[in-house]
């Protein structure tokens, strides 16, 4: 399991899927750190209804983080790469290189620089034989960023 980043709805089963087996697991470092916490959250409002406490950190031991632009093997013949994918810290889109087909997934990204990010970074892309990309907000005119950052210095 390659995880892009650390919101609930990418990262909230994975305990479960632990328990159920599932040993395989790859994140930034950033990431797994924010999962922890949400996970930790999540057991004092949900209770153990999907998991329990034994089961985050069994997750936690069986997790394995990487840096940004650091090639690592997933299985034979197969490596990952992470690139910055500038949506929250920690947050990643993910090169697969399988036998020399590449394979990218841009996960949720953000095109804009904040005080955070720069902004998103990616591998050259003419090298690519299938681009996954995230497209939930492909058609939404977004409000600047820096509008809620300055209400919340006010």
């Amino acid at each position: 399991m390659v995880i892009s980043h650390a919101h609930f709805d990418h990262t909230g089963f994975i305990p479960r899927m632990v328990r159920e087996g599932c040993k395989d697991i790859h994140m930034t470092h950033p990431t797994k750190d924010i999962a922890a916490i949400l996970w930790r959250d999540h057991l004092k409002i949900e209770g153990a209804r999907h998991w329990n406490e034994d089961d985050m950190y069994e997750t936690l031991r069986t997790i394995k983080s990487h840096y940004y632009d650091q090639k690592f093997k997933i299985a034979d013949g197969i490596t990952v790469t992470y690139f910055d994918a500038g949506h929250i810290l920690g947050s990643a889109s993910i090169l697969l290189d399988w036998k020399g087909q590449l394979i990218f997934y841009t996960g949720d990204i953000n095109t804009f620089a904040t005080p955070y990010h720069d902004t998103n970074k990616y591998p050259t892309l003419e090298d690519i034989s299938i681009l996954i990309s995230e497209s939930t907000n492909g058609l939404r005119d977004l409000p600047n960023r820096e509008i809620p950052n300055e209400s919340i210095v006010d």
